[in-house]
């Protein structure tokens, strides 16, 4: 366990992915960009573990809305300063791959919730 697991596991994923939240957002100046940034997540997690393709399958929003999205990425999302950059920087740092898909679902989560996207719309 690294000591960003440690961490996490001394808070709570609740904690840190609340944390990690706040900071994405931070990154996240419109709803355009907020819906950019789920569906690209969306669109990754759809071939990922049980964890991300529940996340996926539970999130609201319909394939068509979410597939080929990170095709569709631009600089604000995407780019060296945007949200997704950030993102997946945190992210791996989280050497546990279960860990790591649930840390990612919830601070996604999160940010659908701030932003009432998908399921919270």
């Amino acid at each position: 366990m690294n000591e960003f697991e440690q961490q996490i596991d001394e808070y709570g994923l609740d904690f840190a992915t609340s944390f990690a939240a706040s900071e994405v957002m931070k990154k996240i100046h419109s709803y355009d960009d907020a819906l950019q940034f789920v569906l690209e997540e969306l669109d990754a997690a759809r071939n990922g573990n049980e964890t991300a393709t529940n996340f996926v399958q539970t999130s609201g929003f319909r394939p068509e809305e979410y597939i080929g999205s990170m095709d569709r990425s631009y600089d604000a999302i995407d780019g060296p300063d945007g949200p997704q950059q950030f993102f997946v920087g945190i992210a791996f740092m989280i050497e546990d791959i279960e860990l790591m898909s649930k840390f990612k679902v919830e601070t996604v989560d999160k940010i659908m919730r701030a932003w009432k996207l998908g399921k919270y719309k």
